[in-house]
């Protein structure tokens, strides 16, 4: 894995019950799903808007009832009650790559319209 200055990984355990879930994961197959987050994170990074756009859902968009993905949708959603692109990730129960990634999806399906950049 890259090693970058701005960063350090600390794994914090939250306290769970032990009857509410069990599972293992071995160390390789932690640290391959680590890096390739990670990765992901870095390759949109430079893609997200700044947080005082705000954005509105294009009505065409819903009426011809394009397809779009399970984290689109929950953007969709998301962007029913906050407009305001760092309150859509704030808000949003999705990593903030994968914000990004289907803002930037939905954008190019012109799903959404810049309604004002402050």
């Amino acid at each position: 894995m890259e090693k970058d200055a701005y960063f350090k990984f600390v794994v914090e355990p939250e306290v769970v019950e032990v009857n509410e879930k069990n599972f293992s994961l071995n160390f390789e197959k932690f640290k391959s799903n680590v890096k390739t987050l990670y990765g992901e994170y870095r390759e949109v990074g430079r893609l997200k808007p700044p947080d005082s756009v705000k954005l509105l859902i294009q009505e065409s968009f819903i009426r011809q009832g394009s397809d779009i993905t399970a984290k689109e949708f929950r953007i969709l959603c998301t962007l029913t009650e906050f407009n305001r692109v760092g309150d859509v990730y704030q808000n949003s129960d999705l990593m903030s790559f994968e914000v990004t990634r289907a803002l930037v999806s939905l954008r190019k399906k012109a799903a959404l319209k810049v309604i004002k950049a402050i």
